[in-house]
């Protein structure tokens, strides 16, 4: 379920690591705040209020038509979480993102490419030339 590993991930930060067997799925989301979902901001939350929603486990006291007036597209996405029905797929690949260029006076010029593979390059003023160095992540 990509939305219990996204929260997941967002555990234990910066350097922990969340691991949710099958066997804990159903407790987990009967009992995670509503407000841990993603998708559920500020507009959902006061939404989620009103219905007496904290725990996704509470969505589902609710019909999926009450839902999608309530929430449109979202309480469809919503009635499914808390049922544990979730078929975004994890996706383990990425693409770059970004690229970083950075000066740091009298050290250098530092650029970072981000994603599956990390380059970085620097180089010197007054040095050799320029240092790389790639790692595979």
């Amino acid at each position: 379920m990509k939305f219990l590993a996204k929260i997941a991930s967002d555990m234990n930060k910066p350097d922990g690591l969340t691991f949710i067997t099958r066997e804990q799925m159903p407790q987990m989301i009967l009992t995670l705040p509503i407000r841990k979902v993603p998708g559920v901001g500020k507009q959902a939350m006061a939404r989620m209020t009103e219905l007496n929603i904290q725990t996704l486990g509470d969505i589902q006291r609710f019909g999926l038509s009450l839902l999608t007036r309530k929430f449109g597209k979202f309480g469809h996405r919503l009635f499914e979480l808390s049922r544990g029905i979730d078929n975004d797929p994890v996706r383990t690949e990425t693409t770059r993102k970004s690229i970083s260029n950075e000066d740091y006076p009298g050290k250098g010029h530092f650029r970072c490419r981000c994603g599956p593979k990390d380059s970085v390059v620097s180089g010197r003023p007054g040095g050799t030339g320029i240092e790389t160095e790639t790692a595979d992540k």
